[in-house]
C-alpha cells in the first residue's frame, strides 16, 4: 500500500487518520524536495539503483507499486498531457497500459505477469473500475453480484486471484476476493463466518493459498467500533489486535505472515503482533508497503507533517543509507520486494518522482582454487611455476597467483616461494598448495631423476690441415649441477663427411680435405655443435 491507498481508504478509516493523511499528501506535494541524508553510509553500495524512466511521449514522473519474481515492476506514470496511466515494466522497457477513460493506477503484479488496478471511467465521474492485464491490455475485472461501483484492484497471488475493495449499493465499502483468474469477485463479508459483526472493507494483500490481509470494521469494549488489520483465512476474519485500536494490513506473504500499520508504526504480525518501530531521522509515522517469503519488509516512513516520505527495510534501516548517495536518488517510497531481495518504489531523482528498482549486491566468495600445471614430473635440481586460479560464487574467475599462500609438504624435497615457484632438492612425491582464507587447491609434484640440461663441446671452431686427426671432449650439466663426461655416451656426427669423419662414440675427427664441417654431439635429448674448417697441408 502507498500513500495513495491511505487517500482512497472509506470515511470511517479517513477520520482515524486525519494527521497520517495530512502528512502522506503534502509528501506527495513536496515528494521532489531533497531529504536530509543520514550522516552514516555504507562503505560499499549494498544496492545498485535502476531508473525505471518515464513514458516517452515526455511525462516527468514514475511511481512503482509492486514487484513479482522476475523482477517485472508494477506501477502508474503520467504523461505530457495530465493523468496517470497503469504501466508494466520489464527488461528495461516501460509498456503503458493505459485505462478506461481518464487515468488508471497499477496497484500490483504476479509472478505471470499479471498487473491489476483501477481505472477511472470518465474524468466527471468518481467511479472506478477494477482491471487486471495479463498481457498488454486492461481487462475489466466486473463487481460485486450487486453491480457496485467503484471497484479497486489492490493484490493479486500466482493463480490470478485478486483482492481489493467495491463499493455497494448501499454506499458502504466492502472488501473482495476473486477466484483463480480472476473471475467472479466475491464479497469477504458473505464467505467469512466470525466473529460476528466483523465487516472487511479493503482487502490489500492475498497469498498463494488464499489467505487475505487487509482492514475491517471491528466492535469491542476496548476500543469500541475500529478500523484494525484484519488476515482472512480457512473461512474466518480475525482481527490482528496489539500495538493501537486503528490500522490497516498491506501485504501477507505465503507463510501467512502479515504486515501494515497500526497507530503511527508499522508492524509485522505471525500470530503476534510486533512493533517494527521507525528508522532514525524518519520518525513520526511508518508504514510497512511489503514482504517477501523470507519476511525482509520494506515501506515508507515520515520524519514530520511537512517532510517527504523515506524509504526503508526491516523497520529501522533508510535504503537511502545502503546506496551509492554520488548517484543523486533520494528513494522515498518502499512498494515491494520479491524473494530475491529485490525492491521496487519511487523517489526524487535529479528533480523528478521516478521509479526505481533496487538489485542486492552480492559479494561474490571465493569457492575453488585450481592449481596448475596438475601433477607435473620435475627434475631434480629443477623449478616449476605453479598458477593458482580462483573460481568465485557468481561463476568469475581470477589469477590469484601471487596473492594466495603457497605450500609444500616435504620442504626436504621441495620448496615453494611465495609467488609459486617450485625449487626443488631431492627425489621425491610433494604436494603443492595454494591458500586463501578456508579456501584451497592442491596437486601433486614428482622430483624425478636430474635431467641434462647442456652440452659443452671443446675446442671451439677449430682449423686443421688435410689430413690431421682433432679430439673433442663433451661435458654435459644436469639440472642439479652436477658435470659428467659425455665424449664417449653421446653420439658424433660430420655434416660434410667429406670434409671431416668423426667416430661415432670416440669424438675423433679426421680431416680428409679442405672445406668446412659442423660436428655435432647429441645426448640426452640435447645437441651441442662446433664447426670444424680444413686446410691444405701446412696452411692450417
Amino acid at each position: 500500500m502507498t500513500m495513495w491507498t491511505l487517500i482512497n481508504a472509506p470515511a470511517r478509516r479517513r477520520a482515524l487518520t486525519m494527521a497520517v493523511l495530512a502528512m502522506a499528501i503534502v509528501a506527495i506535494q513536496l515528494v521532489v524536495r531533497p531529504a536530509a541524508r543520514a550522516s552514516a553510509l555504507v562503505a560499499s553500495p549494498t544496492y545498485t539503483v535502476e531508473d525505471l524512466g518515464v513514458f516517452p511521449d515526455g511525462g516527468g514522473a514514475s511511481l512503482a507499486t509492486g514487484i513479482n519474481s522476475a523482477g517485472d515492476v508494477s506501477g502508474y506514470a503520467n504523461h505530457s498531457t495530465a493523468g496517470y496511466t497503469a504501466f508494466r515494466w520489464s527488461n528495461g522497457t516501460l509498456t503503458d497500459l493505459g485505462d478506461f477513460g481518464c487515468g488508471a493506477h497499477g496497484n500490483a503484479i504476479n509472478d505471470t505477469g499479471t498487473v491489476v488496478g483501477y481505472s477511472n471511467v470518465s474524468c466527471a465521474e468518481s467511479y472506478k473500475a477494477g482491471f487486471q492485464a495479463p498481457q498488454n491490455t486492461l481487462l475489466d475485472i466486473g463487481t460485486l453480484a450487486n453491480g457496485s461501483q467503484p471497484v479497486i484492484a489492490y493484490g493479486i497471488n500466482a493463480s490470478g486471484q485478486i483482492v481489493g475493495s467495491s463499493v455497494t449499493e448501499h454506499g458502504t465499502t466492502r472488501a473482495f476476493v476473486s477466484g483463480p483468474g480472476g473471475a467472479g469477485l466475491q464479497q469477504i463479508d458473505n464467505l467469512a463466518t466470525e466473529p460476528p459483526g466483523a465487516q472487511a472493507l479493503e482487502g490489500h494483500g492475498v497469498n498463494s493459498a488464499g489467505d487475505v490481509a487487509g482492514f475491517a470494521f471491528f466492535f469491542d469494549q476496548t476500543c469500541g467500533g475500529h478500523d484494525a488489520p484484519f488476515l482472512f483465512s480457512g473461512g474466518t476474519i480475525q482481527e490482528l489486535v496489539g500495538l493501537d485500536c486503528s490500522g490497516v494490513g498491506t501485504a501477507i506473504n505465503d507463510s501467512g505472515v502479515v504486515v501494515g500499520s497500526k497507530g503511527t508504526h508499522a508492524f509485522k504480525w505471525d500470530g503476534t503482533i510486533h512493533d517494527l518501530g521507525l528508522p532514525d531521522g524518519a520518525g513520526a509515522f511508518s508504514q510497512a508497503l511489503a514482504i517477501n517469503t523470507g519476511g525482509t519488509v520494506v515501506g515508507a516512513a515520515y520524519a514530520c507533517q511537512l517532510c517527504p516520505p523515506q524509504a526503508w527495510i526491516n523497520g529501522t534501516t533508510l535504503l537511502n543509507n545502503l546506496i551509492d548517495p554520488a548517484l543523486g536518488w533520494n528513494l522515498q517510497v518502499a512498494a515491494g520486494i520479491n524473494d530475491s531481495g529485490q525492491i521496487a518504489g519511487y523517489g526524487g531523482h535529479n528533480g523528478l518522482v521516478h521509479a526505481f528498482r533496487l538489485t542486492p549486491v552480492v559479494a561474490k566468495t571465493l569457492t575453488s582454487i585450481a592449481v596448475t600445471p596438475a601433477t607435473p614430473t620435475i627434475p631434480k635440481g629443477a623449478s616449476q611455476q605453479f598458477t593458482a586460479t580462483g573460481t568465485y560464487s557468481d561463476g568469475s574467475s581470477a589469477d590469484l597467483t601471487g596473492s594466495v599462500s603457497w605450500l609444500s609438504s616435504k620442504t626436504n624435497v621441495a620448496t615453494i616461494s611465495s609467488s609459486g615457484l617450485l625449487s626443488t632438492l631431492r627425489q621425491g612425491t610433494v604436494s603443492v598448495t595454494a591458500l586463501e582464507g578456508s579456501v584451497s587447491g592442491s596437486t601433486s609434484a614428482t622430483v624425478g631423476s636430474p635431467k641434462l640440461v647442456s652440452i659443452v663441446i671443446s675446442p671451439l671452431n677449430v682449423n686443421v690441415s688435410v689430413g690431421a686427426v682433432q679430439q673433442y671432449t663433451a661435458t654435459g650439466t644436469y639440472s642439479d649441477g652436477r658435470t659428467t663426461d659425455l665424449t664417449t655416451k653421446g653420439s658424433w656426427v660430420s655434416s660434410n663427411k667429406k670434409v671431416a669423419t668423426i667416430g661415432l662414440h670416440t669424438g675423433s675427427a679426421m680431416a680428409l680435405k679442405s672445406g668446412a664441417t659442423t660436428i655435432k654431439l647429441s645426448s640426452g635429448g640435447l645437441t651441442a655443435s662446433t664447426s670444424l674448417t680444413v686446410g691444405p697441408v701446412g696452411i692450417a
